[in-house]
Formats: C-alpha cells, sequence, structure tokens
C-alpha cells in the first residue's frame, strides 16, 4: 500500500500509519510521532520566546531555584530515552538552601533545560546511565 501524506488531524496520522503491520510497530510509531509533537511545540514556544527578547524588556520576578530546577526534572523525564537514563536531582540545603533570584522564569526555565538536555544528549553511552544535576 502507497504512504499517504496528510497532515491535519489525529485521523490522517492513523491513515498514514496504515502501512504498519502490527499493533506494537503502530503503538511504537505513535508514540514516536507523539513525542516528536511535543518537541517541536516546545522548540516553537521557546524560539517565540527568545525572539520577544528584541522587542519587549524581560520580566524579572522572584524565581525560587530548587522548583525550576524540579520542574526541568519533571519535563526532561518526559522524554522517550530517559526511561534508559536515570536523573538525580540534588538540591542544597545546608548549610543553606538555594537563594530566591530575580529572573525571567521562563527564560531561566529554557536555558536551565537546554543544559540539562544537552547532558543527556551528549552522554548518552559515555558516562553511564547517570546524569546529575
Amino acid at each position: 500500500m502507497d504512504k499517504v501524506l496528510l497532515v491535519d488531524d489525529e485521523s490522517a496520522i492513523t491513515a498514514n500509519l496504515a502501512w504498519v503491520s502490527s499493533d506494537e510497530e503502530r503503538r511504537k510509531a505513535l508514540n514516536s510521532v507523539e513525542a516528536q509533537t511535543l518537541r517541536l511545540s516546545r522548540l516553537a514556544v521557546d524560539l517565540r520566546k527568545l525572539a520577544e527578547l528584541e522587542t519587549r524588556p524581560l520580566e524579572y520576578t522572584p524565581v525560587n531555584l530548587a522548583d525550576l530546577m524540579q520542574e526541568v526534572l519533571d519535563v526532561a523525564q518526559e522524554r522517550p530515552e530517559a526511561a534508559q537514563r536515570r536523573l538525580t536531582l540534588t538540591v542544597p540545603q545546608a548549610p543553606w538552601p538555594l537563594p530566591t533570584i530575580a529572573g525571567d522564569q521562563d527564560l531561566l526555565f529554557l536555558a536551565v533545560h537546554n543544559l540539562v538536555d544537552n547532558a543527556q544528549v551528549y552522554q548518552a553511552g559515555r558516562y553511564g546511565r547517570d546524569t546529575r544535576f
């Protein structure tokens, strides 16, 4: 059967997967489509945020670094590759916790997320299964 390229909705994706022979392959393909769609969506949001840097001032608000890093960890664990890796977040509590800082929450998240994402990508297979931050 010839593959048909449709991009409108879930039924179009399902039609494009008609050539897949088994339910397991279809599930893997749909999981891949979902992961890539999520990745592209986040990339579009990130690019929009970076483009806004030239047109508006930064929004400085109090940012709890421990909470921000936990959010990054949560998002990083959603990646399909995370199943093969162990992500560990260690936040210092003694002699004092991380301070709250003034910054743009979204841009700080983006910066830390990119660091963790790069660590996962470029560390893969080189230093074991652990990624710590």
